[in-house]
Order: C-alpha cells, then sequence, then structure tokens
C-alpha cells in the first residue's frame, strides 16, 4: 500500500531507541511479542469474513472510489501477516489509518448504507468484540509461579501484592520507550471486552483521543476524538443503545484537552443519545489524602468530601443527572459507605479513608450502572493502564459477591486485569502506589 513506508517512517521516527535501554520496548510492544495479537487477528479476520457474508456488495469491483477503498481494506485486513513484530506493527497501524480514512469519507457522503452499516458494525465489535482475556490470563501467568495462584488458603489481598513482587523482579519489563503522541490505539493497544456488570458489558479501551502531535495540542490546538470510537457511539446511537464513558484523566493543563473533548460528546449531536460521560479523581491531593493526620474526624472527612465531589477541577458529572437530585444522592452515599462499612466510626486512619474514597467511587459506577441501564462501559484515563486496572480489578471482585471464595480461574483473571495492561501496553507492572491501595478496599468488601 501507498502509505505503508510513510507508516514504518513515522513508526521509527516515533520512538528514540537507545543502547541503555536494553530492557525496555516500544510502547504496546508486548502485543505483538507474546501471540497476544494473532488471536486478536483471528477474530477479526472472523468477524469480516461474516462482514462480506452480510454485505457481498462490499467487495465487488467497481470504478466508484468509496466502494473501491472499501474493498481495499478489506482485502487488506484479510492478507496473511509477516510472523515479524516490525511487519506486525506496521499492517495494525495502516489497517487502522485505512478504517480512519473510510469513516471520514463516509461523514460527508451520502447513500452509502452497506458502507455506513459495516463501519459502524466493525468499529463496535473493536470496542465490545474482542475476547483477549483468556490469552492475557495465559500471557501474566507465564511470568509467575503457579503456586500463587493454587493456594486457597491466600485472601486476595495477599495474591495481588504477591504477584507485584514477583512482577517486579523481573528485568525484562524495564519499561518503555517513549514515543510522541497519545493515539494508544494506533500505537497498538487493542480495546477488549473484560467482563459483565449485569445486563452491561465492561469494556477496555486505550484513550480515545486521536493525537498524534501532542505538542501542538498543549499549545493550544484541539484533540480529536479518534474516528473508530466516533463511529462506534454513532452506530450505537442508530440503535438505541448506550455507553457509560467513566474518564479518569486530571482537569490540567496536561490532560484538560482531553476532559474537555470527552465531556462534549454529550452535546454532540451525531453521539450524544448514545453516551454518558462522567469524570472520577484518582490522582488529586484529596484521593491521596496527603494530610499527614494519621485519624481524623469522619465527619470532617465526609464535609471535605462533599466539597471535592463537587469541584469541577477533579470531578464532572453527565448532563443526563439532575444535579439537585445527584448531589443529595452523593450525600446519602457517603452516609451509607460510612455506617455500612465503617460502622459510623468517628475516626477514620489513613488507610480507612483512601479505603472510603474508593468505596464510593465504586458505588457511584455502580449507581449509573444501575440507573442508566448502558449496554457497555468503560473505565479510562489518559493512558489506560496505570489508573484504571485498580478500578477494573475491584469491580470485578464487587462483581463476584460478598465473602466469595474466587476459584482458580477467577483469581487469574483478577491479577490479569490488575498486570496485563501496564505489562503490556507500558512494558512494566502496576505502580506500587495503585496495587497499595487495593487491600483496604478488597477488606471492605470481604465483609
Amino acid at each position: 500500500m501507498k502509505v505503508i513506508s510513510h507508516i514504518i517512517c513515522i513508526l521509527f521516527l516515533s520512538v528514540n531507541v537507545f543502547a541503555s535501554d536494553e530492557n525496555k520496548l516500544p510502547e504496546s510492544e508486548r502485543y505483538f511479542l507474546s501471540g497476544i495479537f494473532e488471536c486478536y487477528q483471528d477474530q477479526l479476520t472472523t468477524f469480516i469474513h461474516q462482514e462480506v457474508e452480510k454485505y457481498p456488495n462490499l467487495v465487488v469491483y467497481t470504478d466508484d472510489p468509496l466502494l473501491t477503498d472499501t474493498r481495499n481494506f478489506i482485502e487488506y485486513v484479510l492478507t496473511p501477516i509477516d510472523i515479524t513484530v516490525t511487519a506486525k506493527r506496521a499492517y495494525h497501524t495502516n489497517k487502522l489509518l485505512m478504517l480512519r480514512s473510510l469513516i471520514n469519507q463516509i461523514d460527508v457522503l451520502h447513500g452509502y448504507s452497506d458502507v455506513f452499516n459495516f463501519l459502524g458494525e466493525l468499529s463496535t465489535w473493536m470496542y465490545t468484540g474482542v475476547d483477549l482475556i483468556a490469552d492475557e490470563m495465559a500471557f501474566v501467568s507465564s511470568y509467575l509461579p503457579e503456586s500463587i495462584f493454587e493456594d486457597d488458603s491466600k485472601d486476595v489481598s495477599t495474591l495481588i501484592l504477591e504477584a507485584q513482587e514477583q512482577l517486579k523482579s523481573l528485568p525484562e519489563f524495564g519499561g518503555r520507550l517513549r514515543s510522541s503522541g497519545k493515539d494508544s490505539h494506533l500505537k497498538g493497544d487493542l480495546p477488549s471486552l473484560l467482563f459483565d456488570y449485569d445486563q452491561t458489558r465492561i469494556i477496555r479501551t486505550p484513550t480515545v483521543i486521536k493525537d498524534p502531535e501532542w505538542e501542538k495540542t498543549m499549545a493550544g490546538e484541539h484533540p480529536e476524538i479518534a474516528e473508530e470510537f466516533k463511529q462506534f457511539l454513532r452506530y450505537y446511537a442508530g440503535q438505541g443503545k448506550t455507553h457509560l464513558y467513566v474518564n479518569l484523566s486530571e482537569n490540567n493543563s496536561k490532560e484538560g484537552h482531553e476532559c474537555r473533548i470527552i465531556s462534549e460528546l454529550e452535546t454532540d449531536p451525531t453521539v450524544q443519545d448514545a453516551v454518558i460521560v462522567v469524570r472520577l479523581d484518582r490522582n488529586s491531593p484529596f484521593y491521596r489524602q496527603e494530610d499527614p493526620i494519621d485519624l481524623m474526624n469522619a465527619d470532617v472527612f465526609m464535609a471535605e468530601f462533599t466539597d471535592e465531589l463537587m469541584n469541577p477541577s477533579h470531578y464532572n458529572w453527565s448532563r443526563r443527572l439532575v444535579m439537585t437530585e445527584w448531589t443529595e444522592t452523593l450525600q446519602i452515599l457517603l452516609s451509607e459507605v460510612h455506617y455500612g462499612y465503617f460502622q459510623a466510626k468517628p475516626e477514620l486512619t489513613l488507610e480507612e479513608r483512601l479505603a472510603f474514597i474508593d468505596m464510593v467511587h465504586l458505588k457511584i459506577v455502580t449507581i449509573l450502572m444501575d440507573r442508566f441501564h448502558p449496554d457497555t462501559a468503560n473505565i479510562s484515563s489518559s493512558c489506560s493502564n496505570n489508573r484504571s486496572p485498580s478500578f477494573y480489578s475491584v469491580l470485578f471482585f464487587y462483581v463476584l459477591g460478598p465473602k466469595s471464595e474466587l476459584s482458580f480461574e477467577q483469581r487469574k483473571q483478577m491479577v490479569t486485569l490488575l498486570f496485563a495492561p501496564g505489562m503490556l501496553v507500558k512494558n512494566s507492572p502496576l505502580a506500587s502506589e495503585r496495587v497499595d491501595r487495593l487491600p483496604g478496599i478488597i477488606h471492605l468488601l470481604s465483609k
């Protein structure tokens, strides 16, 4: 294809490789090294074959430029891939750029219902239909002794902390090589299905921002939502479906553009009926409870928490929520957590306050899913492998129910949800500060 050489050039220029970085890898390189990308590709080709059977006109030779580009895209996707990592990465990048080009064309053209449906169904499949959990579980487990998962006498907190220590000791996970831009999907970070919460499918997404020139964005230019995510929401809107987007990014100089553009999806007339956006604090001084006081008056803490929940620098709420009613709901929630999980203790230790905050966040997300019944939901931040994995793992534990004795496979899945994103995308385990908070909330959920 005419753009392949250009793409490969971009890939090499964007990744600065130095001899001293022998244990570092380019972003998402583990997807291509581990065999997980092959699993993804097998599922993709199966899906494309099904779509061709549904829309046979898409592969008929014609002089129509859009239909020709669509046929070329389908043929490219079904082309066997060379086994080298460089070839697989270039193939993935080229495939996604071709898809984005098709979506941009269909945006301005009319009368191509088959192409529109195909692009909508493909984009929706990319976010909600890819099942990589078994391969990711095998990947993470291959770096851990089987005894970690087999010992039923260990509680989940012990399991997680032992896995963290094992993974931190491995020299091959020495971090990632820095590259320009924040277009994680383009770099190889693959969206996938994780598990279900009642009728809602919980999915993992890389950042949905298409931002290959981050430095310009920092100077004031506007980032854009990746075409494939926008098309997924457009298709959802046409199907009467909804998606809950839980954003964990910060509203600061670095991530503020992302927060704004994601929140503005709720006012985009083409997708607003299909998306609910909220933003939760995951990194502020209050979230980390940096106040050195070991014991804090619970009423004072909850009053501060109430103020934080209304602070637009740290939280944003969906336009679908009636704020007077939602504010009251949050106040009731704080009281319920205080009474239900902390027996209305007048003072809370640092560890208890940290667990209290995480419990409230968990309850907020489940309340939103119970209220709006979204078809899908994601929990994401600017890099989706730092702040969100611990949230996903806690939600998974919550889904299993209180006092659940996790099976061998569930223990593996819990560890995978927590560590796979960092290992695959950043070539490193999840930061200790994220893991260290988990025992507190797991203890509460185990009661």
